[in-house]
């Protein structure tokens, strides 16, 4: 019953993701008011900067982490709500908890806040003034972006973890972390080559940085709606740079590794997952 829920969940998602991104009449959020003090500290370096998550958690404790995409205009916190009844929250509702077209960035609880998983899905709208994931757009429009913007940053609380970019491109529109089952490292294989024969389809796709992966990387995607299309969303894969640490072993010194979440059920195969989530995907 509790994969049944879910899934009704993400594709609730899937139809209000491309909806509201489609209107673009608001006025841009700002997190925080005039007389707040900043949020973000810019120093020299990008993995120096400082983000007041103290002050962030006082506006919103949903508030978690937050990203970065020099050059692109992303420059957002990131949000997770802890219902799980309501995943979809952050779609339409801002900072303040108040209705919004633009949402905020945010996560599900399929994903844990620590960004040890495998795959790590961030969702943002597509809005028409470039705004929040809006400007994810050029890297299929200009495919020279993947090598002039390749890196992305997430910053938590304890520690900045550095990502490069490594391909951007449509997909169908379902629930990616319903595709496959992250704890098992077959399953992560398999996903990678599904990443590989998509990626030699189009322009914005980098085989070296590629090449290094393996079941154990750690990828984030952004994922957003594509062109107005219901049948599309457009995502913008990075990868880990773990060179200097295994991130799983340093979240774990750090004390913000987390637990695997608790199932009521085994795991359901690829093709089961696919096809419940087209499912109740065509009946919206």
């Amino acid at each position: 019953m509790k994969k049944t829920r879910y899934a009704l969940i993400a594709g609730t998602l899937l139809f209000w993701l491309c909806a509201f991104c489609a209107v673009s009449a608001a006025e841009e959020i700002i997190v925080g008011d005039e007389d707040a003090p900043d949020l973000v500290f810019e120093p020299e370096t990008e993995t120096e900067r400082v983000i007041d998550f103290a002050a962030l958690k006082e506006k919103n404790e949903d508030v978690y982490s937050w990203i970065y995409l020099p050059g692109t205009g992303i420059d957002y916190p990131i949000l997770q709500s802890p219902d799980t009844e309501d995943q979809e929250y952050y779609l339409n509702n801002n900072m303040d908890r108040q209705e919004d077209i633009y949402g905020e960035i945010f996560t599900q609880c399929y994903n844990k806040k620590d960004y040890t998983d495998f795959l790590t899905v961030i969702y943002g709208h597509n809005m028409r003034d470039e705004t929040m994931f809006g400007s994810l757009k050029m890297y299929e429009d200009n495919p020279d972006m993947l090598w002039a913007h390749k890196d992305i940053y997430i910053y938590l609380p304890e520690i900045t973890l550095s990502y490069e970019i490594f391909a951007a491109y449509p997909i169908d529109a379902v629930h990616l972390l319903y595709q496959f089952d992250q704890n098992d490292p077959k399953m992560r294989r398999e996903y990678l080559k599904k990443i590989k024969k998509q990626g030699e389809k189009v322009a914005s796709f980098d085989d070296d940085l590629f090449d290094t992966l393996d079941e154990d990387s750690h990828i984030i995607a952004l994922y957003t709606c594509y062109r107005g299309d219901p049948e599309y969303r457009f995502v913008v894969l990075a990868a880990l740079n773990e060179d200097r640490w295994d991130w799983e072993e340093k979240a774990e010194e750090l004390g913000i590794r987390e637990t695997e979440p608790e199932t009521e059920s085994e795991p359901e195969t690829e093709s089961e997952t696919e096809t419940k989530v087209e499912t109740e995907t065509d009946k919206l």
